[in-house]
């Protein structure tokens, strides 16, 4: 493997742990949509798709004949794969960098302005027309919302987020060390990555 190659696949890598550390690292709880945070799961490992099984079944007719555009058509089917399996999850809510209590009474705070039932980690909201579950990573200060089922309302959803978003922004939250550590490795990996491309380059 060569040092452009490890710059290609630690790049973006880099890149997804620093937005994990400045999400763990923000003065206020941080409300991101599934989507978006599978999303930037896939632009974190991209690099190693390109330098893996896209450098192994690469077909080398194609680069002769589309020349740049051929990589476009890896990058687009690459893209087109990760929205297929992210629509085949379900819908999710990640918020980065809470605690547990917090959580807790922000959502007894909801509970009162709409009718949202809940028993144990489950969560109906008949109005809205979601049900999901709510699991709880304390030791990272991360909680998961993910629904139930497949007959869920997008707008509905959409419209929760939105309250979740509105509630949380009162909550301070306190220094991270997860979202330090992070950040670390972060910078760690875009520097090997940048060494990689400067020793690959011949400067």
């Amino acid at each position: 493997m060569s040092n452009l190659e490890i710059g290609i696949a630690l790049l973006p890598l880099g890149l997804y742990f620093g937005l994990l550390g400045i999400s763990l690292c923000r003065s206020r709880p941080v409300v991101r949509n599934g989507a978006w945070d599978f999303a930037a799961l896939a632009f974190g490992l991209i690099g190693f798709v390109m330098i893996g099984p896209v450098k192994l079944l690469f077909p080398v007719g194609a680069l002769s004949v589309w020349g740049v555009f051929s990589f476009v058509m890896i990058v687009l089917l690459y893209g087109l794969v990760v929205i297929l399996i992210g629509g085949a999850l379900g819908l999710k809510t990640v918020v980065y960098n809470i605690r547990e209590a917090e959580f807790s009474a922000a959502f007894s705070e909801l509970q009162q302005k709409e009718e949202i039932q809940s028993l144990g980690n489950m969560v109906v909201i008949p109005k809205m027309r979601i049900q999901f579950s709510v699991n709880v990573l304390p030791k990272n200060r991360i909680v998961l919302l993910k629904s139930t089922s497949w007959n869920q309302n997008l707008a509905g959803w959409i419209q929760w987020e939105a309250m979740l978003r509105e509630a949380l922004g009162k909550v301070k939250s306190p220094f991270n060390p997860w979202g330090t550590g992070l950040l670390v490795i972060g910078f760690a990996l875009l520097a090997i990555s940048v060494g990689c491309f400067w020793g690959g380059s011949g400067l």
